[in-house]
């Protein structure tokens, strides 16, 4: 008799088990997931963060995590599109898994969903739950191919010019006093704090300003279709020399016949050269649109309504039939710099009143190395 009571009693809890579980089984896991960092360049590795907490008061013997990843993020660690974790929680506590992942292009990576399946202590339920975690990566764009650097170290050395002078009501900080400084710019309480002499640091005032055009048409018209790898080139490149220009404080802004998050089809950014500036310009060359919105011709056009002090570097894959004329104009009126992309033995026409580089598309090694894993 005893153990048919036992036996009842167990039956009982069993029974008791289940059905909790079937009510609120659910409420027994939190999912969070996240980038560390949220924004990293095309092709560099960067964390996600995984993390299932038990809140309930229900124990759970396992759970099983199901991430599907979006098809530009590679991960070695993922059985297809799918990253599987399977783990042992703690009873009231929380459990952390890293993961190394790699966008293979630029733009924005999102995750919004992850599916759970857990179970009881007896395995008498298995739970399956659903829940909104939002995780979301910004890929900039990225120059990978290394013979860019050199070409666009001398275009933005060549729009660069010196400073006019120091602002002496924009305190940069103190540095170390250098043989020459006025004594007026001695910093007597870091002197003494440091037991050598400080000395103040002003900003400078540059009077040279740089917009970078980016024509994202590559056929004529502009309609006609896209080729991604001519046009991926331009705002690589485009994303190099507003690297380069922030590095020795040049003001930098952005024209792009493009769109970009709910901008107007020529989307235009004044110039700046803070860190915080050079992180908008790159979201926004993340972000663009793989295709042009607008002709060459309309891009052209915006750059006439531009102040004319700012010298323009315009970058494109190609030299549209609208150009040859205007902008022969357009450099008769400002400084204009055209930066045309051109593969290995392709000809690059000359542009009255305008100077003209050439620089090589990146190879398709490059995006090769790139590709998911």
């Amino acid at each position: 008799m005893l153990a048919l009571g036992i036996a009842a009693l167990l039956a009982v809890l069993a029974w008791v088990e289940r059905q909790l579980y079937l009510e609120r089984g659910e409420g027994q896991v939190r999912l969070s997931l996240g980038f560390s960092p949220t924004r990293v360049a095309r092709g560099d590795e960067v964390e996600l963060l995984l993390r299932a907490e038990h809140v309930g008061r229900l124990p759970i013997l396992w759970l099983t995590v199901y991430v599907e990843l979006p098809p530009d993020l590679a991960c070695a660690a993922a059985v297809g599109r799918t990253l599987i974790a399977r783990l042992a929680l703690p009873y009231r506590g929380g459990v952390v898994r890293h993961y190394r992942v790699r966008p293979t292009q630029r733009g924005l990576m999102r995750i919004e969903r992850l599916r759970a399946e857990f179970s009881d202590p007896l395995g008498l339920v298995e739970q399956r739950l659903e829940t909104r975690a939002v995780a979301e990566l910004l890929s900039h764009p990225h120059p990978r191919d290394a013979n860019l650097w050199t070409p666009m170290r001398a275009l933005i050395g060549a729009v660069e010019r010196p400073s006019l002078f120091e602002d002496p009501t924009a305190f940069r900080g103190v540095r170390p006093y250098r043989p020459g400084d006025p004594l007026r710019r001695v910093h007597w309480p870091q002197t003494a704090r440091t037991g050598e002499l400080m000395a103040r640091e002003y900003a400078t005032a540059v009077d040279a300003q740089l917009y970078l055009a980016l024509n994202l048409a590559t056929h004529q018209p502009h309609w006609a279709g896209v080729d991604r790898d001519r046009l991926e080139a331009v705002i690589e490149t485009a994303a190099g020399l507003a690297i380069e220009a922030c590095r020795v404080a040049l003001p930098v802004g952005l024209v792009v016949n493009g769109v970009a998050f709910e901008a107007t089809p020529v989307t235009r950014i004044a110039p700046g050269a803070s860190p915080r500036h050079l992180t908008v310009l790159l979201d926004v060359l993340a972000r663009l649109a793989p295709y042009p919105a607008e002709s060459a011709e309309t891009l052209l056009a915006a750059l006439w309504a531009l102040p004319p002090e700012p010298t323009l570097l315009l970058i494109s894959a190609g030299l549209p039939d609208a150009w040859r004329i205007g902008l022969s104009d357009l450099g008769a009126r400002r400084d204009v710099v055209l930066v045309l992309l051109a593969a290995p033995g392709e000809p690059v026409e000359a542009v009255r009143g305008v100077r003209v580089e050439r620089l090589e598309r990146p190879a398709a090694a490059d995006a090769a190395r790139t590709a998911p894993a």
